[in-house]
Formats: C-alpha cells, structure tokens, sequence
C-alpha cells in the first residue's frame, strides 16, 4: 500500500476538481469520493425508507484536527445519518491559508474520511452558508442539511453586513437548512441563547440549536497545532494519525531547515513545485517516483543539490503554468484529439484523459504509446499509469507482441512496471529471461522489477547479471539486473 502522502494519482484527481472549481464562475460543489477513488460514503443518504440528515461541517481544516473530530462524532449523537467535510475554496472573514494547500488539506481529510463509516469530503466554491446550502440541497435532494458551526460563525451569519437583504438571505438559508451551534472562545449556551431571543434573529431560532461537544474546541484548534508545529513544540496529540503522518512527512508548518552545508531548504515548497510541475506537464511522473523524487529534493547529497537546483532552474521552463481547459472537454473528444495533427493538441489530450482516468480511451492511448512525437507517447504511457488496473492487460499484451513496433513495447513495459500491479511480475520476467528479445525492452524489465521489490525475480535477476546484451541508452542488461538485485535487496531489509 502507498504511502497516501505520495499517492499521486489521488493527489492529481484532487488538483484537477480543485482547479476546475476555482476555474467555475458558477456557484458549485465537488465530491472528492467521484475524483477517481474510494467508494460513497453516503450511503445512508441513498436510502429509499425515512428522510435522512447530512451533517455538514465547513471550514479550512488547516489540518485536520480532533477538535473537528469531536464535532464530527457530535453531529452523529444529534441525529446525522453521514457526515460531510466541506472545504471552501473562497472562506468568508478567514485569514489567509497558512501553508498547506487545499489540495493537501483535502488529501488529509479523504484518508481519514476513508476510516469512517458515511464520512465524505466536498469541495465548494462558495463561501456564504445561503449559497452551501442551495448547492447542497441540489446534490442531495432527500436530505436534511444540517450545518454544525460554532458560535463565532452563527453570530456571522447574522450579521447583516454580509447580506444585501439580510431577511431574506435567512429566509432562504433556513428554508434549506438548520444548525447546530457548539460552543467556541467562551461563548456558551447562554451567549447562544441570547444571540437568538434578540427581535430581529427570534423569527429564525427555530433553526438554530445547541450542540454538546465532549472536547474543548478551541484547545484542539487547527491554528494551535499550526504554531506549535512552527515553534517545535508537541502537537501530536492534537491530531488525527492520519493529520499527524501529513505533518511530520510534508512538513508544511515547519520553518525552511538549515542542512549542515548552510543551504536552507523549504521542504514543503519543495514537494509542493514538485506536484505543480507533475499536474500541469512539466513532469512526466509515475506514482513512484514522485516521493522519489520529493525525498532526492530534500537530502544533503549532491544528487539532492543537483535536483534542487533543476527544480529552481530548469523546472519553470518546462511545459504549462496550470492545467488548461482541455481537461473539462469530453472524453470522446479527447480521444478524437489524440489523432489531431497539431502536436500539442495530442500531448494535451494525453495528459487530460490520464487525469480523468478515462478507462475508455485505454485502446486509443496504447495506440499512442507509437506517436511519432516523443513527449505524446510519453504522455501516453504516463496516462496509462494514471489509469491504472484497467490497463494493465493492454499492456501485458503489447508487451508479449513481438512483432509490436519496440517503442510501443518499451513504453509499455515502462507504464506496466510503474503499475504497481501484481500482474506485471511474470510478463516482465519472461521478458527479460528471453535473451533473443529486444535489449531495451530487457534493459526496462530489469530496472521494473527491482522497482515492484518482489524476491521472485531474483532467480532471473541473477542468471541475467551474466547477460552480454550490448549496452542501451548508457547501461547493458546485466547492469541493469544488477541494480535491480540491490533494489530487492534494499527493500527487503527494511
């Protein structure tokens, strides 16, 4: 299993619904459990007995932490059926985002999220509760929305500077919704209490109940574990695991770290250049490779100052700045596109049906594995991988084609052995066991298998060191078995 830090094809599902909904004038709200993994976690929700409550629970989550838990568990014992963690793309009244991106803030909350039972994740593109709740009573039509909130955010939503009619907006949003308040920076029950018996919030209290939390919020706040994180104080126990595993690998509230040699680095800048680059073209990256890569930018080496200088220096220069609109166009038109004339239109479509994991368009891509452009076949394979199990017999089957042209197979053998999938192992054996079979096909069969970490190979691995296959693109068979052998090795030390 991934390590879900790394796991770069959810992480680039996430960057592509977030861009889209930033991109999206209209008010709108995006699932992340449609993104490309994970089964509903609304369940419940789908139910054709009683009308059920969603619980909503808006905020940055900047991380994650038990404080949001508690109100999780305390939206349960008030009657929720499924929870669902909205996180705003535009906040009302919120401080700048310190730090991690929503991207990675939404990375922390689906992992946890996946834990629970009928827990889902949203993102939103709206920041007034008037205009949530429209968009969710839309996505939810047989549910009770029910907002839980805090008190600084129910006495927000009564404040007329945020309405042009207040009245009216409050009409709408109670129509559609109610709330549950819990207690926060001292204001309790009675603050409550008081907030609705004035004149002009009585006509809504109706709406409005408190809600008993069996923690303190606000010692469990996300903006204490960002400063303790800063300051190198313990913050641990103030979160989830899965908060606690994000933190301490991404690093994303620690100040830049001094190496030995006096450089100073920013590792979550780094990781974060890193994604950006893999997201808008720039790099054409596996899902292995990306913590391989995030772990070579951070390492006092020189293979670690050769990358962090590649990344500041070469990296920009390469591809787009964003993912354009090409990857909103339907999928049939984007596999029309892979046989367009322009170049660049055929590399963009490559890369938008990998982001889409558009498992129809698995034929028209291995045919592109063949493009007469290098960076479209590229694209190709790097979709393909994206895609993931739906393509591994596809790729099984150009491989073991030898009368398939040697470009289409080597990228294949590539894209299969950056599967992951188990049944890339016997493929890429047989292939590399074959001595009258293609040198650079053997050649990457070798370098795949180490990087799968299974001990099967080793016994071809082995007989293949002796290989006196010429050299291809700078290292023979036998080298690259040899390598191989010590990735197994490595990993099965650890």
């Amino acid at each position: 299993m991934p390590d879900f830090v790394y796991d770069l094809p959810r992480l680039l599902a996430i960057y592509r619904t977030e861009q889209a909904l930033a991109r999206h004038n209209a008010p709108a709200l995006r699932s992340l459990e449609t993104a490309g993994f994970g089964p509903s976690r609304y369940q419940p929700l789908h139910s054709n007995s009683s009308r059920k409550t969603l619980g909503v629970l808006a905020g940055s989550f900047n991380p994650l932490t038990r404080g949001h838990m508690a109100l999780v568990e305390a939206a349960r014992r008030a009657g929720a059926d499924a929870v669902l963690l909205l996180l705003p793309l535009r906040a009302i009244d919120k401080e700048a985002v310190t730090r991690a991106s929503a991207v990675d803030r939404a990375l922390m909350l689906t992992e946890w999220a996946a834990h629970q039972t009928n827990v889902g994740v949203a993102f939103v593109n709206r920041g007034l509760y008037v205009e949530q709740a429209v968009l969710l009573t839309a996505a939810f039509p047989d549910s009770r929305i029910m907002f839980i909130v805090g008190h600084d955010k129910i006495a927000q939503i009564f404040d007329p500077r945020y309405y042009e009619d207040r009245d009216v907006a409050l009409r709408a949003l109670f129509a559609q919704a109610s709330f549950r308040v819990a207690p926060r920076a001292g204001q309790d029950d009675g603050a409550l209490r008081a907030l609705l018996t004035r004149e002009e919030n009585a006509p809504f209290a109706a709406s409005v109940a408190s809600l008993a939390v069996d923690a303190n919020v606000d010692a469990l706040s996300s903006t204490v574990v960002r400063e303790r994180a800063r300051v190198g104080a313990p913050w641990e126990a103030l979160v989830p695991s899965e908060a606690a595993h994000f933190i301490r690998e991404a690093q994303p509230y620690a100040p830049p770290t001094r190496l030995p040699t006096g450089e100073e680095i920013d590792r979550y800048g780094l990781r974060q250049t890193i994604l950006h680059g893999a997201a808008t073209g720039r790099l054409g990256l596996y899902p292995g490779n990306f913590e391989q890569l995030n772990r070579t930018a951070i390492a006092d080496t020189e293979d670690g100052r050769a990358t962090r200088r590649w990344i500041a220096e070469d990296l920009p220069r390469r591809g787009v700045d964003r993912i354009d609109d090409t990857v909103d166009q339907p999928i049939e038109a984007l596999i029309r596109t892979l046989s367009d004339v322009d170049r660049g239109a055929r590399l963009r479509a490559a890369q938008a049906l990998g982001f889409r994991y558009a498992t129809e368009a698995v034929e028209p891509l291995m045919r592109a594995l063949g493009d007469e452009d290098h960076y479209v076949g590229e694209y190709a394979k790097d979709a393909l991988v994206m895609i993931g199990a739906p393509a591994v017999s596809p790729l099984i089957q150009a491989i073991e084609d030898k009368g398939e042209h040697p470009t289409r197979r080597w990228r294949a053998a590539q894209a299969l052995g950056s599967s992951g999938d188990a049944r890339a192992l016997e493929p890429l054996v047989a292939v590399l066991e074959d001595q009258g079979d293609d040198a650079a096909v053997r050649k990457i069969a070798a370098f795949y298998l180490g990087r799968l970490g299974d001990a099967r190979a080793l016994p071809v691995l082995e007989r293949v060191r002796q290989d006196s296959a010429p050299a291809f693109s700078g290292r023979t068979v036998a080298e690259a078995a040899a390598h191989a052998i010590q990735l197994i090795e490595r990993q099965r030390k650890t």
